[in-house]
């Protein structure tokens, strides 16, 4: 399993959890999910929070190292937050890019419309 697996498993959680509301009202489920995990005081997760959060409350199948990898690549890098996961960002990002939006778009440039 890699990143973008571990991603789409997170996109498929929230349509699931989320009733398949529309994008927006997704965003929202998963940051108050995210959120309710700490406590609903901050909007920043760390390593191990993002971690325990990921496979215990979301109960997502996977590896420890992949839900890492996932963290390190969506972490803030400056400020006074580096080192830990905007949780709206994170929400918004993760949900607005899908693998399987980006596999429709490249077919459709190669001129399989379906």
């Amino acid at each position: 399993m890699d990143v973008t697996e571990m991603e789409e498993k997170i996109r498929a959680k929230v349509l699931v959890g989320s009733s398949y509301v529309p994008l927006g009202s997704q965003i929202r489920w998963l940051e108050r999910k995210m959120k309710a995990w700490v406590g609903g005081t901050t909007g920043f997760l760390d390593l191990d929070s993002f971690v325990d959060h990921c496979l215990l409350d979301l109960t997502l199948i996977g590896c420890r190292d992949v839900v890492v990898n996932l963290f390190e690549k969506y972490k803030e890098f400056d400020g006074d937050e580096s080192d830990l996961l905007d949780i709206n960002q994170f929400a918004t990002r993760i949900l607005s890019t899908s693998g399987q939006q980006e596999a429709d778009l490249r077919r459709r440039a190669v001129g399989a419309i379906y």
